[in-house]
């Protein structure tokens, strides 16, 4: 990192976490709505806010999600940090795969595995 380069913080562009559930859903009825949720145009959401509820798309914040078999299950998700819409929370990506199946996810443990910076990002995309 170079000394005199802009702030580290302003440039972290998006996250990897490794999501252990605590429940052992059905790994394939996850995979479909991890499917349908980033082919959702729209992921409605709300979180708590100065002490107000407020609404907003977890989508253009939510850039993959993958689940991986074994004991426990793991979801891994790529969530996007965004200047103006926020960031894409670990416990939100969970908390919508869970409405998409129909039953609340318990998460035994979040794990941020990577932090990706804005020079990680290439054409557009972060790899």
């Amino acid at each position: 990192m170079w000394l005199a380069g802009p702030p580290l913080a302003g440039r972290v562009v998006a996250a990897d976490y490794r999501i252990e559930l605590a429940d052992e859903p059905d790994p394939d009825g996850l995979r479909q709505a991890a499917a349908d949720l980033l082919a959702a145009d729209r992921i409605a959401r709300e979180r708590q806010k100065g002490g107000a509820t407020v609404t907003y798309d977890l989508r253009p914040l939510l850039m993959s999600i993958s689940v991986v078999d074994g004991s426990p299950l793991v979801i891994r998700t790529r969530t996007r940090f965004d200047q103006e819409r926020g960031t894409g929370r670990p416990e939100e990506v969970i908390g919508a795969l869970g409405n998409r199946i129909g039953t609340p996810l318990a998460i035994r443990r979040i794990v941020r595995e990577r932090v990706l910076l804005d020079e990680d990002v290439s054409d557009g995309r972060l790899d």
